[in-house]
């Protein structure tokens, strides 16, 4: 539903990332006249063209640079781009700079929480909390979906979902950032919110629900 920017699934092995980047791709298939284009090592999942255009390229097949065929699917009016997992600076670069041109970007990432998976990403990127480019990852990262899967009576596997939005939570922030903004004595004028706080008040915005539910 996204028109530029980042998604980002997050979670343990076997949580199911890789299964929910195939179902958006999926949806994307059978609803919109789009072109997607993944780049994974290897390809687990051979989605047929339905709706959209889609083209699999395998790592050490059909390329060897993240960073550079992402540039080349930018250019070549892709609307999707979808990496399978953010795990080195190359990869995160390949996700940004497509973001930074328009696209729709998703990827997977090892974390066990949403902030996690956003500090990991500041990580592989080489960036500190302070850096001016991690306002630029908390405005183009638009949903980080963490997937935390536990055995239940009932269902089998019971699976909850923790949403953050960094780019929506950002613009709230900025809009009320409360203290920072004024000054820690409430006076007029003071210093900006540092980027540590506006992380703080991003992550506080997360919601969580079990998979399936409403809302």
């Amino acid at each position: 539903d996204f028109e530029d920017g980042i998604v980002v699934v997050a979670g343990k092995p076997g949580s199911g990332k890789t299964t929910l980047i195939s179902a958006m791709v999926n949806h994307v298939n059978q609803n919109a006249h789009q072109t997607v284009v993944t780049l994974e090592n290897p390809i687990e999942t051979i989605h047929t063209p339905t709706c959209a255009a889609i083209i699999q390229l395998q790592r050490g097949v059909h390329f060897f640079d993240y960073e550079e065929t992402a540039a080349i699917a930018t250019k070549s009016c892709a609307d999707l781009v979808i990496v399978d997992e953010l795990r080195d600076g190359q990869t995160c670069r390949a996700c940004f700079e497509s973001a930074r041109a328009g696209l729709v970007t998703a990827a997977t990432i090892s974390a066990v929480s949403c902030r996690e998976a956003f500090e990991r990403i500041l990580h592989l990127c080489g960036v500190e909390k302070d850096d001016p480019y991690t306002y630029f990852l908390l405005k183009s990262i638009r949903r980080i979906i963490h997937l935390s899967s536990a055995p239940d009576a009932e269902a089998g596997i019971r699976t909850t979902l923790e949403v953050v939005e960094p780019s929506q939570a950002t613009e709230k922030f900025e809009a009320n950032p409360g203290e920072e903004e004024t000054g820690g004595d409430g006076s007029a004028g003071g210093r900006p919110p540092s980027t540590a706080a506006m992380i703080d008040a991003v992550f506080s915005f997360g919601t969580k629900r079990e998979a399936g539910a409403p809302g």
